[in-house]
This record gives structure tokens, C-alpha cells and sequence, in this order.
């Protein structure tokens, strides 16, 4: 038996599951499809039709627990810790061309951009090359959401599901 699991299955990066009853060749269908909860299985019945007595709903493993923040009122000699992440890839290029028109909007912060690591590799470095060529210091990687959340004080985020992780973790989010 084979288990299927898609967290955020009603985005459109998952519109492939729309043609689970369509005779396209010979392509793979998990036994089990896992499932978040009751919102994410119903459109999995609803819109993609698949099979209900396939559909499991298992819970998600997103971080519940509240991280310290790093930073209080009482800290704001310290610059505070801005985390991006990336969730499509033109999220790097909205960035950037904001940054056109306000240059220095990050100046008195630090900045990590949470790239991408599955997808759109060429488009994101070729945001961050431009954004690293307005002098602006930010730190570039793909570390677990963990230890992003962690070091940031405040996330922002598009589309991506860790954005409801960050607020899950306490942090300060802004979509």
C-alpha cells in the first residue's frame, strides 16, 4: 500500500489532483491519501473527487508550542529580526521591486530570506543578486522553519503554509 499526503492540497500547486478520475495512462494513485483535517478533505472530496473511504485525516505537524521572542520593547536597541519567506517564486521579484522604490525601508533591521528549496532556484537567485546589489544585508539560506522562526522576531509571508506556522510559534506575522 502507498500513502499520499498533501498539506495544502487546495492551492494551485496541487491541481494535478483534479484529474484523479481521468483515464490519463498509467499514473500513480496513492491507497491512502492523508489528509490536515476536515477542510483539506473536503475539498479533496468536493473538488479533486477523489474517493472518500481513501481519505485519512492525520493532523499536521506544525509547531504548536510559542518560541521566546527575542526581542521586547525594552530591546529596541537591537535591531529586529525580519524573516521572508518564499512560497512562489515571484515573491522574490515582488520584493526586490519593492525595494526599488524603498530602498532603505530595511535598513534599521536584520533580514533572512527563507528561499524556496523545491522549486524556482534560478528565479529567487536572481532576486536576491539584484536586492544584494542594493546594499541591503540579508542573510540567504533554506535552514529548517524551525531555527528561522526562532532567530526572527517578525515573518513575512505570501503564500506559503509557514506563515500559519510562524503565527502557530508566536511570531509576529504579516501576510
Amino acid at each position: 500500500k502507498s500513502v499520499g499526503y498533501a498539506h495544502a492540497v487546495h492551492s494551485y500547486g496541487h491541481l494535478y489532483m483534479r484529474s484523479w478520475n481521468k483515464n490519463l495512462g498509467n499514473k500513480l494513485k496513492p491507497n491512502i491519501i492523508a489528509s490536515t483535517g476536515a477542510a483539506s478533505s473536503k475539498w479533496k472530496r468536493e473538488i479533486a473527487k477523489i474517493p472518500p473511504q481513501i481519505i485519512k485525516i492525520i493532523g499536521s505537524n506544525r509547531y504548536r508550542e510559542p518560541l521566546p521572542i527575542q526581542a521586547n520593547w525594552k530591546d529596541r536597541n537591537k535591531l529586529l529580526k525580519v524573516l521572508f519567506v518564499i512560497g512562489q517564486s515571484h515573491e522574490p521579484v515582488m520584493l526586490n521591486n519593492f525595494l526599488d522604490e524603498e530602498s532603505d525601508i530595511f535598513k534599521n533591521f536584520e533580514l533572512w530570506i527563507s528561499i524556496y528549496p523545491y522549486a524556482w532556484i534560478n528565479t529567487q537567485n536572481k532576486a536576491i543578486s539584484e536586492i544584494k546589489k542594493k546594499h541591503i544585508a540579508i542573510r540567504v539560506d533554506s535552514s529548517p522553519l524551525i531555527k528561522q522562526f526562532k532567530w526572527s522576531d517578525v515573518v513575512i509571508f505570501s503564500s506559503t503554509s509557514a506563515g500559519i506556522e510562524s503565527m502557530l510559534s508566536g511570531r509576529y506575522t504579516i501576510n
